[in-house]
């Protein structure tokens, strides 16, 4: 039984019952199996899930009865929502992520005027009909949220979670070894956050294969622009459109936007608005955000060209 040491990593391969560790001396065949296969012109498929309208529900009538109304009003909507949907689909088409019959504003298809479902629900039908040989997933949600991964319905009185999400997907064994890719646009608090400047066989666990990008730290605020959108959709719309960035790992792609994202701070806080509504106020002239990612990737994920 050969005994692992740090040495013999690089260069030559170790074996301990059977377990293979480190790289063989062929390096460009074991490269090629460090990258999510794309075998043909399939990228892989995603869901957007973009809440721009909030309803809140209230009571009528006296004490106990069980009558409600639906009051919306201005200050419910989600401005910058629609920016946000079109980053969204840059995002996807820079990457020929198909989204056919899966893009939902406030909960349901675009344009129509169908009932609106849960965000769960949406995401567990998506789950239910992407083709299992989709080399990758993404699943894209922008509305209000909280602590803990909570992620507000349009019906301000509902939430779900993003863990309750990620859970259906973990628990699909026929999708295991596809990459799923989650952008959550949400706050995960209350707090603003402000900036400073200074200088071949293959094994997989219900919880690897996911990339979980959130806009925020826990805790702390998202922002966006009325007019320009979220802060973290509208960088990444441009790194993923930009040449240089076309080879990368996708995580190398998302570290960039997080550089971006923090040293972009707004100067002019007439510009910004927090993701409830609120003006932050000149004293937050330098405040900013900080996107966190999560990941569980067994191998690079990178989109190489179509074959013409």
């Amino acid at each position: 039984m050969a005994t692992r040491v740090p040495g013999d990593i690089v260069g030559k391969a170790m074996t301990d019952g059977g377990v293979v560790y480190g790289r063989c001396q062929n390096c460009k065949e074991c490269d090629k199996e460090l990258d999510y296969p794309f075998k043909d012109n399939f990228r892989g498929q995603g869901i957007i899930i973009v809440n721009k309208n909030f309803i809140e529900r209230v009571k009528k009538g006296p004490q106990g009865n069980k009558r409600w109304s639906i009051r919306e009003d201005e200050s419910k909507v989600r401005k910058g929502a629609d920016k946000d949907l079109e980053y969204l689909k840059g995002i996807y088409d820079r990457y020929d992520i198909d989204y056919t019959n899966f893009t939902y504003l406030n909960q349901k298809p675009e344009e129509t005027d169908q009932k609106e479902t849960s965000m769960k629900d949406l995401v567990q039908n998506f789950a239910d009909n992407v083709e299992q040989k989709s080399p990758v997933i993404f699943v894209s949600i922008a509305t209000h949220g909280g602590e803990k991964g909570t992620l507000v319905e349009t019906d301000i009185s509902k939430t779900t979670t993003v863990e309750t999400l990620v859970k259906i997907f973990a628990d699909n064994t026929n999708l295991m070894l596809i990459p799923k890719v989650f952008i959550i646009q949400a706050c995960r608090g209350s707090d603003d956050e402000e900036a400073f400047e200074e200088p071949t066989i293959q094994f997989a666990t219900k919880h690897s294969n996911f990339l979980i990008i959130h806009s925020t730290t826990e805790e702390y605020t998202s922002f966006r622009s009325e007019e320009q959108g979220s802060w973290l959709l509208e960088i990444l719309h441009e790194c993923v459109r930009m040449p240089k960035y076309r080879n990368l790992h996708f995580v190398e792609v998302v570290t960039v936007c997080t550089f971006w994202a923090i040293n972009s701070h707004r100067q002019d806080p007439e510009d910004a608005e927090d993701s409830k509504g609120a003006k932050p106020g000149k004293e937050l002239v330098r405040a900013t955000e900080t996107p966190t990612f999560h990941s569980t990737l067994t191998k690079f994920l990178r989109f190489p060209d179509k074959k013409k």
